[in-house]
């Protein structure tokens, strides 16, 4: 019988600006904000709550962590409003899939 702890959603990703930190560059250069997406290295996921190994890696997939959306590069949509939609929506998706995975106690 598997585990029946909570699911726990989970939406990570590095910001434009996390990305000009790791690769030390100038933030005031504006001509350097276009070179990465608003939204990098995406995971939105359901995770169970006692699952460490699975909240410290990303793109490890398992029984106790589901994988929804996956984006190694950046998410590549016309603007950073959209991204912003985008990221809202995922984030709606994985807190309804925790729901219901809890409600039915899987």
């Amino acid at each position: 019988m598997m585990k029946t702890t909570k699911w726990i959603p989970k939406v990570e990703y590095s910001s434009r600006e996390d990305m000009l930190d790791f690769f030390s560059l100038d933030k005031s250069e504006n001509e350097n904000l276009g070179e990465f997406d608003k939204y990098n290295e995406v995971e939105v996921a359901v995770i169970r709550e006692d699952n460490k190994i699975g909240f410290e890696s990303a793109g490890w997939n398992s029984e106790d962590k589901i994988i929804l959306f996956s984006c190694d590069s950046g998410m590549k949509v016309s603007s950073d409003e959209e991204a912003d939609k985008d990221i809202e929506w995922w984030r709606k998706v994985a807190n309804v899939i925790a729901d219901a995975l809890n409600k039915e106690k899987l």
